[in-house]
């Protein structure tokens, strides 16, 4: 029999499911800034410029 409760075993386990989704959810913001920064700089008729297409976003790291 281990020396922690059931209860103690099941909060624990609640606070495991929670990092996950919170962990999910902020890599899902990050995903989203950066699809919103590619298409910022994708926008027909902008002038592209060498070094504005050069810049690389976070998540590809190009």
């Amino acid at each position: 029999m281990p020396f922690y409760s059931a209860a103690f075993s099941k909060r624990v386990q609640n606070l495991k499911f929670t990092l996950q989704y919170l962990i999910l959810h902020i890599n899902l913001a990050y995903m989203a800034l950066g699809q919103i920064d590619v298409k910022e700089r994708d926008i027909p008729g902008k002038e592209q410029h060498g070094s504005d297409s050069k810049k690389g976003n976070i998540l590809t790291g190009i």
